[in-house]
């Protein structure tokens, strides 16, 4: 990686993950931050991840009271384009260096690099049409789980619009969607349950429980 000119790109959702961020380019040193100025919600109605199939997936908007937690992941400037691919929906944004803080770890993050984040501008909270899907939701909740179970809980605190999670594990629909982090899905339901996110629907070839389990909320 470059001494000079160095960047740095704020994953707030399936960047957290080391495996879904492999999927698109090289990354160096990943650190767990809060940074200031910013909003995490489910707020991007998508089908460009879900082959045809919509989904909200997360995004951040400026919000000069926020607080967002994520994992800053340090990135060669050839690499750029690579991940603004990816995150095609939304704008690179800079963040300034005093608006990061570095959570609990050593580090050499400087005032001369350069930190991004995807942002967007509208809110569009889940729908039935657009839901929260857990194939991309458990990618999410396994990145923050690479850092700690605090890290994960914080995240699930954090995120506003918790509605229509619809279970698509038996048959995911995410694109990205990770054998190893659905491997985890008992310590993810687990932080979920602990904030009261439920599955409210499942997705066709999902194993539905019986009638009386369903929550109907």
């Amino acid at each position: 990686m470059e001494t000079s000119s160095r960047h740095h790109i704020l994953g707030y959702g399936s960047l957290m993950s080391s495996e879904s961020r492999a999927r698109t380019g090289e990354t160096g040193l990943a650190l767990p931050v809060r940074v200031h100025g910013f909003e995490r919600g489910w707020w991007l109605r998508s089908s460009r991840f879900t082959q045809g199939i919509g989904m909200t997936a997360l995004g951040v908007v400026s919000n000069s009271e926020g607080t967002c937690t994520g994992v800053l992941s340090r990135v060669a400037e050839a690499e750029l384009p690579r991940f603004d691919a990816r995150e095609a929906g939304y704008t690179r944004e800079p963040i300034p260096y005093k608006d990061v803080k570095v959570i609990d770890q050593e580090h050499d993050l400087k005032p001369s690099d350069k930190f991004w984040v995807y942002c967007m501008t509208e809110r569009q909270p889940p729908t039935p049409m657009f839901p929260i899907v857990h194939s991309y939701l458990d990618v999410v909740i396994s990145g923050t789980l690479e850092v700690s179970a605090e890290f994960a809980h914080e995240f699930v605190a954090s995120t506003s619009d918790w509605q229509h999670l619809t279970d698509d594990r038996a048959s995911p629909v995410y694109i990205r969607a990770s054998a190893q982090a659905s491997a985890q899905a008992p310590l993810i339901d687990a932080v979920l349950q602990e904030h009261d996110v439920t599955v409210q629907h499942y997705h066709p070839g999902s194993a539905e429980p019986p009638a009386e389990s369903v929550d109907e909320s």
